[in-house]
């Protein structure tokens, strides 16, 4: 029995416990921004007909706590009845233009009896915020207004693409949950196979994706990047774990920042979103060259004069760009492009072994769990030891209420 004035300690510690946990040791209570229910916030999205399509399709990997946390009429459901529930209310339909495309996909089989009105908000080039019971989900990769074969214009999404770009959400929603509660991720519901092919310019085909993500509106900037302070600022965040944003074109001889994110609550809320362009770097190269943003150097034309962009990182020149490692950085072996030794985000090892994953399950090689097995060794695994200060004030509270 504890004496009285242990009682009171105990009382005293239980609120500072509480307060604690509820300022960064708890990565899932700020891992995710709150999802649109209403469509007219959306950054001027424009209605469209979408049509459903008879293709065989199954859910490759999904967050159910996520979606029952969004979506309470899907508390109590079993995974499969989720999935069902996220086929029939989004994986079903596409864009009618590359529902009728032979080019770019194999044939997709549709009826144009069946339809649905979604919305494409703006600079959603292959993307749309569909209704659904109880909100709205964005998809990635539903589909273009003209697709065409030329780069990132197809309007699909590859299946490997799209499950990287789910692990990446994940470890950086953990990251982001440890060092800054006001910087979150849109959270990624799912990853659904829709039963057909994109057709690349080489001849060769490979499984065509949704990405399925909480509704959120874009920033109103050019390709939704944030601003020069706040892209430097979620930089040095990311770059602590080895992970950097500018991850594409990494021929240049400089860095281009690309930190894309949704509006928040209020302007200093971050909310990051699309981690295609994220990459896992060795220590010898993060505190190396010189960042630009990549919208100005798109705005140049894409120009290798950097006297013409604004400087926002260099950390051979700045002390106040030198990021300090964390012990626990994602690992290279698993996070980095050590595979096939290719800088560049379409060839890392997230996305080869997304790629070889899916491909293995649809020949019949591999049982469809073994996304979850990669998921727990790309993810659960890396962010465990981030976990352990969490998880060791979780279980002093949980003794502390029991003595109490």
């Amino acid at each position: 029995m504890l004496t009285l004035m242990q009682k009171r300690a105990v009382s005293l510690m239980i609120p500072a416990l509480i307060f604690l946990l509820g300022l960064g040791l708890g990565p899932q209570a700020y891992a995710q921004t709150e999802p649109l229910k209403d469509r007219t916030q959306l950054l001027k999205p424009v209605p469209e007909t979408f049509v459903k399509t008879k293709n065989h399709k199954r859910v490759i990997r999904a967050d159910y706590d996520l979606l029952k946390k969004d979506f309470p009429l899907l508390i109590g459901k079993s995974k499969t009845e989720i999935d069902e529930w996220l086929i029939r209310q989004v994986g079903d339909y596409i864009a009618i233009p590359q529902a009728q495309s032979t080019i770019t996909n194999s044939p997709i089989i549709y009826d144009l009896a069946e339809t649905k009105i979604v919305d494409r908000p703006q600079d959603y080039g292959r993307g749309s915020v569909m209704p659904v019971e109880g909100g709205l989900i964005d998809v990635k990769g539903s589909g273009a207004l003209k697709p065409s074969q030329e780069e990132s214009r197809n309007g699909l999404l590859a299946g490997s693409d799209a499950l990287r770009e789910y692990m990446y959400e994940h470890v950086v929603r953990e990251i982001m949950a440890q060092e800054s509660p006001d910087i979150k991720t849109v959270g990624s519901y799912a990853v659904i196979d829709v039963g057909f092919n994109i057709r690349w310019p080489d001849g060769k085909e490979s499984p065509a994706t949704y990405l399925l993500r909480q509704a959120k509106p874009r920033v109103d900037r050019p390709y939704s990047l944030l601003n020069s302070e706040q892209s430097v600022r979620v930089e040095k965040i990311l770059r602590k774990y080895g992970i950097t944003s500018a991850g594409a074109h990494r021929h240049l001889p400089f860095r281009l920042l690309n930190v894309q994110g949704s509006q928040g609550r209020n302007p200093s809320q971050i909310n990051l979103v699309d981690f295609g362009a994220y990459l896992t770097i060795p220590d010898i190269d993060i505190n190396k060259g010189e960042a630009y943003a990549i919208e100005e150097w798109l705005a140049k034309g894409e120009t290798k004069n950097t006297a013409e962009m604004r400087l926002l990182m260099n950390p051979e020149k700045n002390p106040g760009d030198v990021v300090s490692i964390h012990k626990h950085r994602l690992s290279w072996n698993l996070w980095g492009y050590s595979e096939l030794n290719i800088a560049d985000p379409a060839y890392d090892n997230p996305a080869v072994w997304s790629h070889r994953t899916l491909d293995h399950i649809r020949l019949g090689w591999a049982p469809a769990s073994s996304v979850d097995d990669l998921y727990k060794t790309m993810v659960e695994n890396s962010v465990e030891p981030w976990r352990l200060k969490e998880n060791f004030c979780k279980t002093i509270f949980r003794t502390l209420m029991r003595a109490h």
